[in-house]
């Protein structure tokens, strides 16, 4: 049995191996001086800092650039980037080393700097270790920073926040400083505030505004399927005989959460799902027993063994996923996590009900029949276990396909003898195969 599920699972990991072998190279473009725009392979590795240079691949021709050998670049569906010579302040602001003073001290040089949004009002970051910079440009008009500098007086850092400044005029300049002129000033020098602020610049001016990669943070699915629950430990009969209850199949369904991490196409996610097990069992038993000690004293014993138990549950999984190619249209992933099962009945044990008959011949005598029953709860199941899980799966569209393995997990413990002495663990595991539905559309 675990082979078979071994050799399952391997299959499922082969296909979704198999739908992405070169996982670093990402399709994307570069623009020559020129102005040619370039289809390649980029080997990407998601830059928290803005890439000093890039190694790309055209007809399995690798090449690698800086800023200053390319117009810029662009991965698909991640980012893309400008090459552009700037002047920035050198001064940091933040930490021990503030200035006194507010520093007029710059620097320029090239880079390939993140685009953050086009239009009549473009907006650009560069992420170095030091700290972050934000630049502006008008249409047809040059790259210029968006200052930002501190000083420092009796511990105490006063900032100058020069780009706040910048962008009222701007706004001003679209008749909209009245009604945004709490929102600019307030606005962090943060991407994401300075960003929003050139959005609506952008519209204002009835341009089209730039959109990075595409993403949708939560996904909300539905999904339904069949579960396997397998029994393996064997549990011993009247006769002394074990056996083993077979793997029992049934429906699966419920609700998964996904929130997808930033960074690398939002290849990396965290779901919390939950859903609805069962499993009905029965084992029949049927074993006889003999002995022979002499032609006057022998005997035989039937043994029937029914053993029963049935369980609802709620299962819960916590777990992450890896998109293996994010930018294909069918996507591969694994999965990995913990699995939190517990049970809807009030009693949920394994029930043993028996009955032997023995006939036995003392001294030649007309044999004697002997007839036993009883029946009652042989182990005490667990109201809730743990377990770990893991997964493959592959995606299309708004649709996707899982395969999931659960690891045996101890729910109780197996008598050892007839006075119901604590035995060996009693434990259940699961696989299930599933088709998940995403409610809202993927962006």
């Amino acid at each position: 049995m675990y082979k078979k599920r071994t050799s399952l699972f391997l299959f499922f990991l082969f296909i979704a191996l198999a739908g992405f072998s070169n996982y670093r190279l990402f399709p994307g473009y570069y623009i020559t001086l020129q102005g040619d725009s370039v289809r390649c392979n980029i080997e990407f590795n998601d830059w928290n800092l803005n890439p000093k240079s890039i190694r790309v691949e055209v007809n399995s021709k690798k090449m690698d650039f800086t800023p200053g050998d390319i117009r810029g670049f662009g991965v698909d569906g991640y980012n893309d980037y400008l090459s552009a010579t700037v002047q920035f302040h050198t001064a940091p602001i933040s930490g021990k080393d503030v200035p006194a003073q507010f520093s007029d001290s710059v620097s320029t040089k090239t880079f390939f700097l993140k685009i953050l949004d086009l239009g009549h009002y473009s907006l650009y970051d560069l992420v170095s270790t030091e700290r972050v910079y934000l630049f502006m440009q008008h249409k047809d008009s040059s790259i210029s920073e968006l200052v930002y500098r501190a000083r420092m007086n009796n511990d105490s850092i006063y900032m100058d926040a020069q780009y706040k400044n910048v962008i009222l005029s701007l706004f001003a300049q679209e008749g909209l400083v009245d009604k945004y002129f709490n929102r600019v000033s307030n606005a962090l020098y943060t991407a994401s505030d300075i960003q929003s602020l050139f959005k609506i610049l952008n519209e204002s001016h009835g341009g089209v505004s730039y959109h990075k990669k595409s993403r949708q943070d939560f996904q909300l699915q539905l999904y339904v399927g069949g579960i396997q629950n397998a029994f393996p430990t064997p549990v011993n009969a009247n006769s002394g005989v074990a056996h083993q209850f077979d793997p029992a199949w049934s429906m699966t369904g419920g609700i998964n959460f996904l929130y997808s991490i930033p960074g690398k196409f939002n290849a990396f996610k965290v779901g919390l799902s939950a859903g609805y097990n069962s499993y009905n069992l029965e084992l029949k038993a049927h074993d006889t027993t003999s002995f022979h000690q002499s032609n006057n004293y022998y005997g035989s014993s039937i043994f029937d063994d029914t053993l029963t138990t049935k369980n609802s549950l709620i299962q819960t999984n916590f777990y992450l996923m890896y998109l293996i190619n994010p930018l294909s249209s069918v996507k591969c992933y694994l999965k990995a996590g913990l699995s939190f099962s517990f049970s809807m009945n009030t009693d949920n044990s394994v029930y043993k009900s028996y009955s032997e008959i023995s006939t036995t011949v003392r001294n030649g005598n007309p044999p004697t029949v002997s007839t036993w029953q009883n029946s009652g709860p042989i182990i005490l199941l667990k109201k809730k276990y743990l377990a770990p899980m893991f997964g493959v799966g592959m995606i299309y569209g708004r649709s996707s396909l899982e395969f999931s393995y659960f690891l045996p997990a101890d729910i109780g413990s197996v008598p050892s003898d007839i006075y119901a002495d604590s035995g060996p663990a009693f434990k259940i595991s699961s696989m299930s195969l599933s088709y998940h539905f995403s409610v809202f559309r993927t962006k």
